[in-house]
């Protein structure tokens, strides 16, 4: 078991409208919150979950499939795993404190020529046997990003600046993260301003506000590689 990496704090993900960490009888950390499924992984990811509080946790682990991210997404229920296209196993864990255990997650269907993607809920849930309780209860959990990438991957962005907007479709077959971005002047690129990132899915424009017309600049994550691009505006 990979007990050296890092785990992440609720204060980091927390579920539904949840705004803030709780005291709780049992504080779950989890290894990290996106999970990519590639053919050269054959389609499988362990992710590491822990109880570093002082009272037995009880959690429960519940896949879903989205459909539309990103735009209008829909959560889409299966029992059958095969039917929802992804395994994961167990469905729910019992952590004494200081206990870990791995979550295997693993891709069931035939790749697709575009990108799949799924959210895995892992949340406390109170004991079987534990006596109801009046007053506020908060628990919480994590809502992990599951891609499960096409066999080839095409990178297909466009990007344009016109009038006072940069407007991005990412038109590939997997989604792409816009990270360190960045509006300069184009003289020496020294009067810089930091951009939003972005998770761009298949098939989805994001406009964002600019000032003024100047060049973008993006860092560009998607599988199995970084690059820098440039955005002019059109002329």
């Amino acid at each position: 078991m990979r007990m050296n990496r890092t785990l992440l704090r609720c204060s980091v993900a927390i579920v539904a409208a949840a705004a803030v960490c709780a005291p709780l009888k049992s504080e779950l950390l989890i290894e990290k919150l996106v999970v990519e499924l590639n053919d050269n992984d054959d389609g499988v990811e362990d992710v590491e979950i822990f109880n570093n509080g002082n009272e037995r946790a009880f959690i429960s682990i519940e896949p879903v499939r989205i459909e539309n991210p990103g735009v209008d997404p829909r959560r889409i229920t299966e029992i059958d795993p095969e039917a929802l296209g992804l395994l994961v196993s167990p469905g729910k864990v019992i952590l004494d404190p200081g206990q870990r255990r791995l979550i295997r997650i693993a891709s069931f269907a035939q790749r697709h020529e575009q990108e799949q993607v799924y959210r895995v809920l892992v949340k406390p849930v109170p004991a079987p046997d534990e006596p109801e309780v009046t007053g506020l209860n908060v628990m919480v959990g994590y809502d992990l990003l599951v891609l499960v990438r096409p066999q080839t991957i095409n990178f297909n962005l466009s990007g344009e600046i016109r009038g006072g907007n940069f407007t991005v479709t990412n038109q590939g077959n997997s989604s792409v993260e816009l990270l360190a971005g960045e509006q300069c002047a184009k003289a020496g690129e020294k009067d810089c301003r930091e951009l939003p990132g972005k998770r761009l899915y298949v098939g989805q424009t994001w406009s964002l506000p600019l000032e003024g017309n100047d060049q973008v600049h993006y860092f560009v994550k998607y599988p199995g590689a970084v690059k820098r691009l440039t955005f002019d505006p059109a002329v």
